[in-house]
């Protein structure tokens, strides 16, 4: 089976902030913060070719964590009032130029709010998509993710 390419969605984050930083970029406790871990895990996946990440210039460059990056990756900053469907088609597009892929590419969409993904659900989810897949979004509900942040709601 073919590897795929993820973008990673940190980006659009009208609807999560923390102290006004945006939810993927709040950190834990431990010092991460989800896109970071995200990132990695994306990262590690033996089934990812290369990571794209779109969102704000600012966080993405002063609070992402790509040091220990191994995979070819590209920071994509989304444009001033993007829509979650503005960033999927930015990315997309962006993912295509950078990369030099010619025709059209299935992706793999990664939420960067979701902190607890393994590598390995990561390779699982991406060998299920079937080979005409254009688009596969992993989304999680608000409650399945509310736990890992529960000390920095409160």
């Amino acid at each position: 089976m073919e590897k795929a390419h993820a973008i990673l969605m940190t980006g659009n984050n009208k609807r999560g902030f923390i102290d006004r930083i945006p939810k993927c970029y709040k950190r834990f406790s431990n010092g991460y913060n989800s896109a970071s871990l995200v990132f990695e895990k994306l990262n590690i996946s033996d089934r990812i070719e290369s990571i794209t990440v779109i969102g704000d210039r600012r966080y993405m460059y002063d609070c992402l964590d790509t040091s220990r990056a191994r995979k070819p990756f590209h920071l994509v900053e989304q444009k001033k009032d993007a829509t979650f469907v503005d960033n999927v088609l930015d990315s997309y597009d962006a993912m295509l130029k950078n990369f030099r892929i010619t025709g059209e590419r299935g992706a793999l969409y990664v939420s960067g709010d979701a902190p607890f993904r393994k590598s390995r659900t990561i390779s699982f989810f991406v060998e299920r998509i079937h080979e005409d897949t254009d688009i596969a979004i992993h989304l999680m509900n608000e409650n399945s993710v509310r736990r890992f942040y529960e000390s920095v709601y409160r």
